[in-house]
């Protein structure tokens, strides 16, 4: 007995940018005065929102998109690809349907969103959604369904791991700049954080990298403002840079810890870097994974450089007073840390 899914579909109208290319066309011709202008209507297309789908999903989500609208004879197939055949996958109901105009920069269209709901969770697989207009025309589009283990093979360790590989010549450098890490959590989420999250940011991540309904994006959206001193030099430990001027070009700065106390200064690798802004010193995004080391600085010394990235691609470098700032403490007192800074300017 061939088994299937109960689904229910519904539609609703969403913004676009622009309509998509199609390879068919019809024609409408409307006669005026002695002259003939024909107008060439391009045909209904589909598109899936997501290229793939957790199996657990209950939830399909497709586009249509058309010139010259859509009526109440349309339906909608889901059917999957199984033992070389395409079996259908019986639709329940098409229900709360709306349309709406959209005006583009070159021509009017409208977008329809489909919304294939299941009574149970899909499994792996490959599916098709198809669309059939009143004259029986149709449009298809495919996208998968995966198992956990192909989650984490075929997409986190597949196709994100392969974008950031120095093999792939066209990788977006924003966005590997921005990435710090992912992994896949429960329910075959793909967890991405980031050093500042935005919207736009997740609409070029679906767009080059990978287009998953179940990515879920981590990361600051707004800057910290920092609050504390601006200690520059106490208790006989300072830090400096190497220039109190940079260009405004500037991607690194070169900082070095000074202990001149008589005791022995620990810290490690974490480092803060913020910008004065209207009164405010507002950190620049950066996050990331710090290696944990921890170093101790001798009395009389001065640490080895150490470098604070400015991440330019993520963060706008304006002129401008800057701190890098790090926690600091003496070697058996960490209960009375401190954050140490450098000022600097950019012009």
């Amino acid at each position: 007995m061939k088994s299937y899914i109960i689904l229910s579909a519904f539609l609703f109208i969403i913004s676009c940018t622009g309509c998509r290319k199609n390879v068919t066309t019809a024609i409408d011709m409307t006669e005026v005065s002695d002259t003939m202008t024909v107008t060439v209507a391009k045909p209904i297309a589909i598109e899936s929102v997501w290229d793939y789908y957790p199996a657990f999903t209950e939830v399909i989500s497709v586009n249509a998109v058309g010139q010259n609208g859509f009526n109440t004879s349309e339906t909608y197939r889901l059917e999957i690809f199984r033992d070389s055949l395409w079996i259908n996958v019986a639709l329940d109901s098409l229900t709360g349907v709306s349309y709406d105009k959209i005006v583009t920069d070159d021509v009017n269209c409208q977008i329809q969103n489909v919304m294939l709901r299941s009574s149970e969770p899909l499994i792996p697989g490959v599916y098709r959604a198809i669309r059939i207009g009143e004259k029986s025309d149709t449009a298809a589009v495919l996208f998968e369904v995966l198992s956990g283990k192909d989650v984490v093979k075929r997409l986190s360790n597949g196709i994100i791991m392969d974008y950031f590989s120095a093999d792939n010549v066209e990788k977006d450098d924003t966005i590997c700049a921005n990435i710090y890490s992912w992994g896949v959590a429960a329910k075959d989420t793909i967890d991405v954080y980031l050093r500042h999250d935005t919207p736009e940011f997740h609409e070029r991540f679906y767009k080059k990298v990978l287009s998953y309904s179940a990515l879920r994006f981590n990361g600051r959206s707004r800057p910290n403002i920092y609050s504390g001193p601006i200690i520059t030099d106490t208790l006989g430990v300072s830090m400096t840079t190497d220039a109190k001027v940079y260009p405004d070009t500037v991607s690194e700065v070169t900082f070095f810890i000074h202990n001149k106390s008589e005791m022995t200064l620990c810290y490690g690798t974490p480092y803060t870097v913020a910008r004065k802004t209207d009164g405010r010193w507002e950190e620049l995004y950066q996050g990331g994974v710090w290696n944990m080391p921890l170093y101790g600085l001798n009395a009389g010394a001065s640490s080895e450089f150490m470098k604070a990235n400015l991440h330019r691609l993520i963060n706008d470098i304006t002129p401008g007073e800057y701190i890098i700032y790090k926690n600091v403490y003496f070697d058996g007192d960490k209960d009375n840390a401190w954050n140490i800074s450098a000022r600097f300017t950019i012009k």
